[in-house]
């Protein structure tokens, strides 16, 4: 059996954080039936993430679509991917993560290199700073506390001498539209090459990757969330018209609107649960 819950970003901190997670696994290994319990299937998405393995242990089995068998660091950073991965959990397993907007980890610890698709030991990948509060999430005893634990530490870290908001947590609360580029240009006295270098540096995607994946996601949540049909849907997230946003979908999610709005939903496959929160 799996269990997971999510956690949304207080008000004053929804322009850095997406949210926390918490996934618990309990599975007997002897049953076959139990396997999609232990997986998770991390779709393409423009976060990057601080993930904990509280108990248990994890493998990576499949990364930009080939096999692999790497054993997953006890706390990682994952950067944001354009293909999606796959991890296979230890029966008895719980994990933690908090998951950052775009460019916000870069804005919270700027030694952080943001590289697309990658996954690093955290304690190699954070300044040693960052390093208390990692093992403070990992000691505390329950989900809730961690969660706690890791807003407390981004609103002091909003306190600290350079409280004022970057370019990036502006764009957050604009879903990274291009209109809201522009200002951030006109804004920041930047020319659009240098926008997009530094873009690219901080979020470890192209702007337009950014604004692509935030308006599929939301487009997608609308889907399982709602009764609308695909053609609302996609004239209401920007679309040019219903056929735009199943190409869209099929390039990211390599099926279609229907068979991905199914895996969103309750009574999906077990390692979608990503897909649910």
């Amino acid at each position: 059996m799996a269990r997971s819950g999510w956690y949304d970003p207080p008000h004053d901190l929804r322009d850095q954080l997406r949210g926390c997670y918490g996934h618990d696994v309990e599975a007997d290994a002897t049953r076959g039936d139990m396997l999609a319990a232990r997986l998770t299937r991390v779709p393409p998405n423009p976060y990057t993430g601080i993930i904990w393995l509280i108990e248990g242990e994890a493998l990576l089995v499949e990364r930009s679509g080939a096999e692999t068998a790497r054993a997953l660091p006890r706390v990682f950073v994952c950067g944001p991917s354009r293909h999606g991965y796959r991890s296979l959990a230890a029966p008895f397993y719980r994990s933690f993560g908090v998951v950052f907007q775009p460019g916000a980890l870069a804005a919270l610890a700027p030694e952080v290199r943001i590289d697309r698709d990658a996954i690093a030991d955290a304690r190699g990948a954070l300044p040693a700073r960052l390093h208390p509060w990692l093992d403070n999430v990992a000691a505390a005893r329950s989900h809730a506390e961690r969660h706690t634990i890791a807003v407390d530490t981004l609103r002091a870290q909003r306190r600290s001498p350079s409280p004022s908001p970057t370019p990036w947590s502006r764009l957050a609360l604009a879903s990274w539209r291009r209109e809201a580029r522009n200002a951030v240009e006109v804004m920041m006295g930047w020319s659009d090459r240098h926008f997009r270098r530094r873009a690219r540096a901080a979020t470890g995607l192209r702007a337009v990757e950014v604004e692509r994946l935030l308006r599929l996601e939301a487009a997608l949540r609308d889907a399982r969330d709602g009764a609308s049909s695909l053609a609302e849907i996609a004239a209401r997230h920007g679309f040019s018209d219903q056929s735009h946003f199943s190409r869209e979908v099929r390039a990211v999610l390599s099926v279609t609107p229907a068979a991905a709005r199914d895996r969103m939903r309750d009574g999906g496959s077990a390692e979608d649960w990503i897909l649910r929160l």
